[in-house]
């Protein structure tokens, strides 16, 4: 807890904070949050407004307007991850996950209406599928499917994986593997399929240190899986960017 008092006037005392700094607790008591309209609400495809699978509408603060999903709800804002991979041309970018996380950050600077911009948590992604796994106890080469949410189901099926039942069980979680090559066979909506060379996008969770001091990330694969690899792998995986944006920035 800490006091503040400035220009002869007690601004704020007694303030709590869970995690960070006591500049991360400055930083938010001395943001006023923005009422600029950044994001619009576009329709309840994939969940109503204000609630995960909601598409909206944002200009994060460079002019150009993309779609994002909500991905995670807090008390004050919600975190929205964009409905494809991003390169100059909105379409993919081949990098490894140094590379990814780099350019994710370097978005902070040019993205100013928006609070951050970081690459998506693969834990956040396994609890929107309702996938019951803790990504913490799974080590190397393990992964899961998003559709049967069963990991052992997943892994019989192999890298074939894309039986009716999986791709119909993935049609609520669409938003989080559109716009990948061949996504079509796994489940992706069909307007989406093949419109770009991106096979996956990094999400920021790293597997836990491995024996062989080999370390690996987790990415979303087009298949509708998470899946982890070397972090200097590339294979297309890109930056699907995730924005954190004030509820008072959302309107209709």
């Amino acid at each position: 807890s800490i006091g503040i008092y400035a220009a002869s006037e007690v601004l704020a005392s007694s303030i709590k904070y869970k995690e960070g700094t006591v500049e991360d607790a400055l930083n938010d008591l001395y943001n006023i949050p923005s009422t600029k309209k950044v994001c619009r609400f576009v329709n309840n495809t994939y969940g109503n407004k204000g609630q995960v699978g909601a598409k909206y509408e944002c200009d994060p603060g460079d002019g150009v307007t993309r779609n994002f999903y909500i991905y995670s709800v807090g008390n004050d804002s919600v975190d929205m991850i964009m409905d494809r991979n991003i390169e100059e041309n909105n379409t993919y970018k081949t990098l490894t996950y140094q590379a990814a996380s780099s350019y994710a950050n370097g978005l902070n600077a040019t993205w100013d209406d928006v609070i951050k911009v970081e690459l998506p948590k693969a834990q956040v992604i396994a609890n929107i599928v309702n996938a019951n796994v803790n990504l913490l106890t799974l080590q190397k080469s393990e992964w899961f499917c998003f559709g049967l949410k069963d990991r052992e189901s997943c892994i019989a099926g192999g890298w074939s994986y894309a039986t009716e039942e999986a791709k119909t069980a993935i049609a609520p979680y669409q938003w989080l593997i559109n716009y990948m090559t061949n996504c079509t066979a796994f489940g992706c909506d069909s307007n989406t399929s093949n419109s770009s060379d991106a096979y996956g996008y990094w999400t920021s969770d790293i597997v836990l240190p491995l024996s062989d001091t080999t370390q690996r990330a987790w990415y979303v694969y087009n298949r509708g899986a998470l899946y982890n690899i070397d972090i200097n792998g590339t294979n297309k995986y890109g930056v699907r960017p995730v924005i954190t944006v004030l509820k008072s920035n959302l309107y209709e």
